[in-house]
């Protein structure tokens, strides 16, 4: 029964661990993103379909 519990424990600590992990990377990688107003968007993609 032990060895169930630990299993358990381990299961929810890599669970836990996994999500907190995948959250915190996605959320630098969006902090390293390029801020631009709605005008320069537009006028990017109006380049970039040009090309």
């Amino acid at each position: 029964m032990a060895a169930a519990g630990v299993a358990f424990g381990l299961f929810l600590v890599v669970g836990v661990g996994g999500a907190l992990l995948l959250y915190l990377l996605v959320r630098r990688e969006a902090d390293d993103t390029t801020r631009m107003t709605r005008e320069e968007a537009h006028e990017q993609v109006s380049r970039e379909r040009d090309e």
